[in-house]
């Protein structure tokens, strides 16, 4: 990126123009100050019913969620079909797709349905996934 810049100065009654080129990238964020940028306000629209996860093992691929991906989760959603969904199932943490067309929940491996003799409990929605590039502190994992 080049800017040209051209400033006008007054010396002894005379305008002079000085001008010069600025090479680089310069101060991108400088752009985008007065806009004030929240990833609260941009991601999460529940403050209070809404926790965050890591994703645990590959079993979402299909659904675009990998392993360590950041996972918001709203409790107060009731899911519907076609949503990714928390549920616990033999009192752990699962990480499904719903399809209440055909009453099940799935991943990239297993279908179970909902009729089954599986105690299956609807915790939560997830809104949003986030692939970190970076290592970040720990977080809650959920298979």
């Amino acid at each position: 990126m080049l800017d040209l810049y051209c400033v006008y100065i007054q010396y002894f009654g005379f305008d002079i123009m000085i001008s010069g080129i600025m090479t680089g990238f310069g101060n991108v964020a400088a752009d985008y100050k007065e806009n004030g940028l929240s990833l609260d306000q941009l991601l999460i629209d529940h403050v209070s019913s809404t926790f965050i996860a890591r994703a645990k093992g590959n079993n979402m691929r299909r659904a675009g969620i990998h392993a360590n991906d950041i996972l918001l989760i709203d409790r107060s959603l009731t899911a519907e079909h076609g949503d990714i969904v928390l549920v616990v199932m033999a009192g752990e943490f699962y990480c499904r797709q719903y399809d209440e067309i055909n009453r099940v929940i799935y991943d990239d491996k297993t279908r179970i349905p909902l009729t089954s003799e599986e105690s299956i409990l609807f915790e939560a929605v997830v809104t949003r996934s986030i692939r970190c590039h970076r290592s970040i502190p720990s977080l809650p994992s959920i298979g």
